[in-house]
């Protein structure tokens, strides 16, 4: 994967998280871990928004629990936006995330 975005990953990172299935997030997941480019950060912020299938939200409550330190905080904004407070207090009282990531507005 490159660092220049271009319209057809966007649509691609869109899709992936819609679809909301396993492997979309994985990959998704894995982008923040392989590209740190800022435009790929916001891509995948954006398309884990989209997730709403029930297997999407229990692979972003393992990445919450499981995954590397910037997969953790990602799906924590998730959790945050999607209103699941009684998640990030665990993760928070579990050492998953931090104060700021889980108390934060």
């Amino acid at each position: 994967m490159t660092a220049n975005y271009t319209l057809t990953n966007y649509y691609n990172f869109l899709q992936r998280g819609q679809s909301g299935n396993l492997e979309d997030v994985d990959f998704l997941m894995q982008v923040l871990e392989t590209e740190p480019s800022i435009s790929a950060v916001k891509l995948v912020d954006f398309a884990l928004g989209f997730v709403r299938t029930r297997q999407g939200k229990e692979r972003l409550r393992y990445y919450l629990f499981e995954g590397a330190q910037i997969q953790r905080n990602y799906a924590a904004n998730y959790f945050k936006r999607t209103g699941h407070a009684d998640l990030l207090q665990k993760a928070y009282m579990e050492g998953k995330i931090d104060r700021e990531q889980a108390f934060s507005c």
